[in-house]
């Protein structure tokens, strides 16, 4: 049996869901300095548009439950889009955490593949 309205985040950190699916997406590693606001952020691949954000505040937790809504999945329509994770302080400055990159054993920042955020169709209840 399939689980309905469930947002899937593989071990690579891809997210995947049906257009009309709802749930969340874990952040953590959040500093605990300040307050802020973390965003997810899905944009369109060839030109990098943001086709929607949703915003969470971290009450200077290290870790955020960020929900996915159902109007959030049906705005973006089916396909495959890349997402970010965006932190903004209480002094406005932001900090974008980019899903791909890693820092290697050598101290240095490494780009691996972006991380893809693909809404399927929705299927047929019933039948």
């Amino acid at each position: 049996m399939s689980q309905l309205n469930a947002i899937y985040v593989d071990t690579e950190g891809n997210i995947s869901c049906r257009k009309g699916d709802s749930g969340y997406v874990y952040v953590t590693g959040i500093p605990t300095d300040d307050v802020y606001t973390v965003s997810l952020g899905v944009v369109n691949p060839p030109d990098r548009a943001i086709l929607n954000e949703t915003s969470v505040s971290s009450n200077q937790q290290s870790e955020v439950q960020i929900p996915i809504s159902v109007e959030f999945t049906e705005s973006l329509g089916v396909g495959r889009f890349y997402y970010g994770i965006k932190l903004t302080g209480t002094d406005g400055v932001e900090q974008t955490v980019i899903p791909n990159a890693y820092m290697d054993d050598e101290g240095q920042i490494e780009i691996a593949a972006p991380k893809t955020f693909t809404v399927k169709p929705k299927l047929a209840e019933g039948l």
